[in-house]
């Protein structure tokens, strides 16, 4: 092959016969790439097929190439600015033979474009003071050397050679106006560009306060005022020394007229303080030391005024909330008692208030009062009354093993009603009788017992539920079986009475005997709750929980082909002599609202009140006594007491019902007779008052 040049300066080195010359052409000045024109001499050879061109930016190193047909002369776009490359070419024939290398040619791309530059800090329009930092933002397509900072179109600083590009202004070396900042950036090959200029204003001068003064000082306040020749925010330190060690808490409004209130101050004590404000820009102004001294302490014996407005709204059945308008008062309203029936329950700072605990279904009446930081108190509000919620429904349906109704009336078999398919077969001394609720059925306490030899669903261990109305007959002998569920010694539970007292049986394990001693002669809802994951046995007597064991031994639970005996024991003997109704059995733990609820079930019609006995007042002394007495059946407590016999004063309802009441009045007059009487309610809201009774507290 002969190659030639086009330029006029061309590089030969003969390579078979190649000669590589190339031409440079820059491309417009605002692009970032540039071109260069390579042209060689055409080969002679017949079968030549064409060309390719090879380059890249190092010599004797070609990565990139492209195949130019049986072009003699190409043009390369797209070359970086800032860059030499290398160029070198090849024939290849009809065959895809290629040649070797040509000479080897080369060219320097000149750099022509610009940087970018922008300031960055500050903001446009900002306001500066003390020292702050510029700082700016340049690139370019080959790489910043350099960015010089000006103020006013001078030099500020020395130009920044190295990102980031900032530097530290000392704004007090400038007058207080506006001026412009921009940034130069510089490229190695001497471009320059420089930013849109920002436009910024010095502010170094803080306010200038003037006409400082304490005006309605008291005994234990006093109020501040200042004036500043612009805009600032307002704070004072103060203290009974120079070192002041108090401060107000920031106004951060901008004002030229300021006023601070100092509060909490001693009377009669001379205090030292200074104002401070500081502009929009930052600067602050900080006043000379003054002094005041306030004045003597008047004491305060006005009372706030009345609450008004008291309103009571029941939000469950076991809370009212209350609201009521605010009081007034010459110096401050510092809180508000809250007061039920007569008796305070609370105080709050608020006017509001949540009661509770309450019982359901009950009417509550309620007062407030106001009291101050000096102790006055305001007379009572007038009263509000409201009426808690009626209690949810209990669930007493869900897992429901066994239901012995016992209201066939006759027949020889006791259908179970809780769909569980578990009838029993009466055997022995057993007859139909009157119940608490319809029929139930009688044990002689011989022979008389229900058995069902397979149950479903009694297979209970970690929870179960037992639950029944006895009228015993009997309960002197040792063993007496409610129900039972199981194998003799080996597993099951149970419930009987063991010397007269409640007990849970963990056949084959454990007896857990409760205080409780059903009374003979009288119907009575007896009840136990199992609950392996806390231990806990709890026994009911009347819908009311009496007694919390904890025995952590297991129950183990019977077998489906276990006997269920009701009012004999699985291993003989042990019979239950009297009536029971309404047996049930659960897989799970009912609640105290449960048990009260089946309690329930049976007294709705109940309209007899309990019986009151046994009031007593001991513990007398001068300014308390203790109220005790008894009921035949599980009741509230409460007592109303006064000086004579409209009482006027009640205690805080115990909503717990049970048979041995105890209530503490306080807050009694010295040497004083009080009239007294007791109340209890029993489940079925049947109310029981006492007669009147009278007791003399001690005289010291």
């Amino acid at each position: 092959m002969n190659w030639h040049s086009l330029a006029s300066h061309s590089y030969r080195a003969w390579l078979g016969a190649c000669v590589l010359t190339v031409l440079c052409s820059l491309a417009p000045a605002l692009s970032s790439a540039a071109q260069v024109t390579l042209a060689w001499d055409p080969n002679t050879e017949t079968d030549l097929a064409g060309y390719k061109l090879y380059y890249g930016t190092s010599s004797g190193s070609y990565p990139s190439s492209v195949d130019v047909g049986n072009l003699t002369s190409y043009t390369l776009s797209g070359l970086l600015e800032g860059r030499t490359y290398y160029f070198a070419a090849t024939a290849y024939d009809l065959n895809v033979n290629e040649s070797g290398f040509s000479n080897e040619v080369s060219k320097a791309i000149a750099d022509v474009t610009p940087p970018t530059v922008s300031i960055t800090a500050p903001a446009a329009g900002a306001t500066v003071l003390g020292t702050m930092t510029v700082s700016a933002s340049a690139t370019d397509n080959v790489g910043i050397v350099g960015v010089q900072f000006k103020l006013d179109s001078v030099n500020l600083g020395a130009e920044v050679t190295a990102a980031p590009y900032t530097i530290s202004w000392p704004t007090t070396t400038a007058t207080n106006a506006a001026h412009g900042l921009t940034a130069v950036a510089r490229d190695a090959a001497g471009n320059t560009a420089a930013s849109a200029a920002v436009s910024v204003t010095v502010d170094n001068t803080p306010p200038v306060i003037s006409l400082v003064s304490a005006f309605n000082i008291a005994s234990s306040q006093a109020t501040i005022s200042w004036a500043t020749n612009k805009a600032s925010d307002s704070q004072v330190d103060y203290g009974p020394t120079m070192a002041y060690g108090s401060s107000t808490p920031l106004n951060s409004s901008l004002l030229t007229a300021h006023a601070v209130t100092l509060t909490g101050l001693l009377a009669t004590t001379t205090y030292h303080y200074r104002v401070k404000s500081r502009d929009a820009a930052g600067n602050l102004a900080t006043s000379a030391d003054f002094t005041l001294t306030t004045l003597i302490a008047v004491p305060d014996t006005t009372p706030p005024s009345v609450p008004t407005s008291l309103s009571a709204s029941a939000v469950s059945s076991s809370q009212i909330n209350l609201s009521w308008t605010a009081s007034t008062d010459n110096v401050g309203v510092a809180g508000y008692t809250i007061s039920r029936g007569g008796s305070q329950i609370g105080t709050t700072a608020l006017t509001s208030y949540s009661d509770t605990s309450l019982s359901p279904s009950t009417t509550y009446t309620y007062t407030v009062a106001a009291y101050d930081a000096a102790g006055n108190v305001s007379a009572l509000s007038a009263s509000a009354s409201a009426a808690t919620l009626p209690p949810p429904p209990a669930d007493i349906a869900s897992g429901l093993g066994l239901y012995y109704m016992f209201d066939e009336g006759a027949g020889s078999l006791a259908s179970d009603s809780s769909g569980n398919g578990n009838a029993g077969s009466l055997l022995g001394g057993t007859a139909w009788a009157a119940g608490k609720l319809g029929q139930a059925l009688s044990f002689d306490g011989v022979s008389g017992n229900v058995t069902a030899a397979t149950t479903t669903g009694l297979n209970l261990s970690p929870t179960l539920t037992l639950a029944a109305w006895i009228n015993p007959s009997d309960v002197s002998a040792p063993y007496h079986t409610i129900v039972a569920k199981g194998a003799f010694w080996q597993r099951g539970y149970g419930m009987n009475l063991i010397n007269g007292k409640l007990n849970f049986v963990k056949v084959g394990v454990t007896d857990v005997t409760s205080a409780i001693t059903p009374t003979p002669g009288a119907w009575q809802h007896v009840a136990i709750t199992w609950n392996a994951a806390t231990s806990e046995v709890k026994f009911y007597l009347n819908g009311a929980l009496a007694q919390t064991v904890i025995n952590a031994s297991v129950v183990n639970a019977p077998l489906d082909s276990d006997n269920l005996l009701v009012g004999f024991w699985l291993g003989g003997g042990s019979y239950f002599a009297g009536a029971m109704d309404e047996l049930r059995v659960y897989n799970r733990v009912l609640s105290e609202t449960g048990i009260l609820a089946l309690y329930s079930l049976t007294v709705a019609n109940d309209t007899t009140p309990p019986l009151i006995s046994k009031v007593v007042a001991s513990t007398i002394s001068s300014s308390a006594a203790t109220i005790t007495w008894t009921t035949n059946q599980a009741s509230d407590t409460q007592v109303e007491y006064g000086l004579t016999t409209t009482y006027g004063k009640v205690t805080t309802l115990n909503i717990n019902r049970v048979t041995l009441h105890s209530q503490t009045l306080n807050g009694l007059d010295r040497n004083t007779w009080y009239h007294y009487r007791v109340k209890s309610r029993d489940a079925a809201g049947n109310l029981a008052v006492s007669g009147d009774f009278v007791f003399k507290t001690a005289r010291r």
